[in-house]
């Protein structure tokens, strides 16, 4: 089975993830999408997706969500992705608030999808 992922944000951390979806076995890069879309086209360019300004654009052709956007959007965001049916994995810190953050778990659960917080360099050799 093929995971096809959407990574929301194409900055620093969203290329990031994108890189390395664009190379694990059993995930699909997908689509990036940015609401900049010259820095949505190169970054999905560069790994070989299609990219795009709205996740409703998408909405058929994905399983699941990285959400590598600014902090006060990981909320909104991830919200319109479950929304969508997506699993998610927001980019670190969760959310903004801890109101938000139970928000989010509560929608995850309500929707039946899995929701996850990305830590990817807690476990980095280099961060230790």
């Amino acid at each position: 089975m093929t995971v096809s992922v959407a990574v929301v944000g194409a900055g620093f951390m969203g290329a990031n993830h994108a890189r390395v979806l664009s190379t694990l076995p059993g995930a699909r890069l997908a689509v990036v999408i940015d609401h900049d879309p010259e820095r949505a086209r190169r970054v999905a360019a560069e790994f070989g997706c299609y990219h795009g300004t709205s996740m409703k654009e998408a909405a058929g052709g994905v399983d699941a969500a990285i959400i590598a956007t600014p902090t006060e959007t990981h909320s909104d965001v991830a919200l319109q992705a479950l929304a969508l049916g997506w699993h998610v994995l927001v980019e670190k810190p969760f959310a903004p608030s801890v109101r938000e953050a139970e928000t989010l778990v509560a929608a995850a659960d309500d929707a039946g999808r899995m929701l996850a917080v990305g830590h990817v360099e807690r476990f980095n050799p280099a961060c230790l």
